[in-house]
């Protein structure tokens, strides 16, 4: 097995008892979790405890990265054998979906940080205003 950042990360984050402290990269989700933001990231259990807007750390292969980016929704793939996917969002740009994640890629939730209330409602008009055009 080659040596993923996935695979590092998951020694690590088994070694700190399923909890870590991460630093956030890049611009995605400000206003809420700035450039240098440090945050807790805690373990899940099952994809079904999610609920819209935790803040999600998951892991994409394509670009050998992590992300972190807001949970939206649970998909269900019309295919019986597939597995359900789940559809997280930057803060920005506001508008579309990340591509699906697979549950497994999936890291932990940030523990530290929530959405407030403000912001969600930013997000709903955001939504319906997008959609109106």
């Amino acid at each position: 097995m080659e040596d993923t950042n996935l695979n590092v990360f998951n020694k690590i984050l088994t070694q700190h008892q399923e909890k870590l402290r991460i630093k956030i990269k890049g611009k995605s989700m400000q206003p809420l979790l700035k450039d240098g933001k440090e945050v807790e990231l805690c373990k899940i259990d099952s994809v079904e405890e999610l609920k819209r807007f935790d803040i999600l750390v998951f892991y994409d292969k394509v670009e050998d990265i992590f992300i972190c980016h807001y949970f939206w929704k649970l998909g269900k793939h019309f295919v019986k054998d597939e597995n359900d996917y789940i559809l997280t969002r930057p803060l920005n740009p506001l508008t579309g979906y990340d591509t699906p994640v697979n549950p497994e890629m999936i890291l932990g939730r940030v523990k530290n940080e929530s959405f407030p209330l403000w912001l969600k409602m930013y997000v709903f008009m955001g939504n319906v205003f997008l959609r109106s055009r």
